[in-house]
């Protein structure tokens, strides 16, 4: 991202010691499910936009990560609402990979494409043929690939 998220650009100003501690202190005494919670809904957010797109697989993967490393301490509800959507996305992104492997297409910025990379066309062939991911002739979702 060339353009770094900065919270003082929202109201126009840098905000001041006194509210970045203000802050702070509400992050510290907030529960751990309502970071997870934020935290996984801006992951999930950020997968819908990306479907089809490998950047899509690693972002679904970190929420697994962060699921498999926080679930035992956060609601339960929140876990089996989570691991619902995961297994729907998980879906979509193996079907929406599947037709951009039909299209020959490819994005720029997706992870292993090179961010000049024209958008709608494949990337140049290695010297054995086109590299495909592994899961693009099967349905089955492999976390971590």
């Amino acid at each position: 991202m060339s353009d770094q998220f900065d919270p003082g650009m929202a109201g126009g100003r840098q905000p001041t010691e006194e509210e970045i501690r203000a802050a702070l202190a509400e992050l510290r005494a907030a529960p751990l499910d309502d970071i997870v919670a934020q935290a996984i809904s801006l992951l999930l957010n950020a997968v819908q936009v990306k479907i089809g797109r490998q950047d899509a697989r690693v972002l679904i993967d970190s929420i697994e990560a962060i699921m498999d490393k926080s679930g035992a301490h956060v609601d339960q509800r929140l876990t089996a609402e989570v691991e619902n959507v995961l297994g729907q996305l998980r879906m979509a992104q193996v079907e929406a990979e599947q037709e951009i492997a039909r299209a020959g297409e490819s994005e720029a910025g997706d992870v292993g494409q090179p961010a000049d990379q024209p958008t709608g066309q494949a990337p140049p062939s290695a010297p054995g043929g086109p590299e495909q991911p592994p899961s693009q002739g099967s349905r089955l979702w492999v976390p971590g690939q």
